[in-house]
């Protein structure tokens, strides 16, 4: 009977191991789509202001 106790049950193993490696999976795609998310609203921010910083210059140019 003490035997029995220590066993392993391999069904419930093998599901906590998925269910863990579903969860790191899930996490870092999250994490990716995150940092995409980030990256792409930085590049309208940056190209905005190149745009703003040429039509500047533009003007400057033409009033010179």
């Amino acid at each position: 009977m003490k035997w029995r106790l220590f066993r392993l049950d391999w069904k419930y193993a093998i599901g906590e191991l998925l269910i863990v490696t579903l969860g790191v999976l899930v996490a870092l795609y999250v994490d990716q789509w995150n940092t995409d998310r980030l990256l792409k609203l930085e590049e309208v921010d940056y190209i905005e202001r190149l745009l703003e910083q040429a039509k500047f210059d533009l003007d400057s140019i033409e009033r010179i």
